[in-house]
């Protein structure tokens, strides 16, 4: 999913979580894509294992909200995107095999388009949780003033320009993101029936309930979290 993706998951989610500090819960709603600023760093790094992160609620109490957001954000890219994108797609576009990254990308547009504009804060503070993650302050830095940009000036434009600005550290995957925006952006947007036939309210509102199925209640003191999932989602 791509964040503007993630925030919407983390605004859906928001009544269920009720987090303490909301600028935390949206800011570890974002987060793990820290990756994609830094060359190098894999996805494992920053995308925390259910289990994993039940033990990172045990060390750092104090950071619950940041971490809520955190988990919600591991837990939907999870999901097997793909699928539930071609379920809501119109009739003859259903049997199009699409990858992980084209369902990204066409998601993050049509809630450009299709989605009032949610409007969150994120607090962008550097915490231990990143930096028992291997990622520096001024990494923490960079990328949430590039997150806070591109949520407040959503355009097909800025979403090319905050994967050129993280792209700076000669990162291949965001070379391949950014094709992939211009590629999908000639291809699908010319195509009014998949503008008018795509469910993105649908999609939203799955993936959001496929989420809270496998959100404990308290993920410190349920002990377990309850990983229900087809093909995972790599991204």
């Amino acid at each position: 999913m791509g964040p503007y993706s993630h925030i919407i998951l983390a605004s859906e989610l928001e009544t269920y979580i009720k987090p303490d500090n909301p600028q935390e819960y949206y800011w570890g709603a974002i987060a793990p894509d820290i990756r994609y600023l830094v060359a190098g760093m894999s996805r494992s790094q920053t995308h925390i294992s259910p289990e994993e992160m039940l033990g990172y609620f045990g060390r750092y109490p104090h950071l619950k909200s940041f971490l809520h957001g955190y988990l919600a954000h591991c837990l939907s890219d999870k999901l097997n995107l793909p699928k539930i994108i071609q379920r809501k797609f119109p009739l003859y576009w259903q049997n199009n095999e699409l990858s992980s990254q084209d369902c990204t990308i066409i998601l993050e547009f049509f809630n450009i388009l299709r989605v009032k504009t949610v409007r969150k804060s994120l607090s962008g503070t550097y915490n231990i949780a990143l930096n028992a993650m291997g990622i520096s302050e001024e990494q923490a830095t960079k990328f949430a003033q590039e997150i806070n940009q591109y949520i407040t000036s959503l355009s097909f434009a800025s979403l090319l320009t905050l994967y050129q600005n993280l792209g700076s550290a000669s990162n291949g995957r965001i070379d391949k993101y950014r094709i992939a925006v211009q590629q999908v952006q000639r291809k699908w947007f010319q195509k009014k029936l998949v503008l008018i036939g795509l469910h993105v309210g649908k999609i939203n509102r799955e993936i959001t309930s496929s989420v809270k199925s496998v959100f404990p209640n308290d993920a410190v003191d349920q002990g377990k979290i309850r990983p229900r999932y087809g093909r995972r989602d790599h991204r």
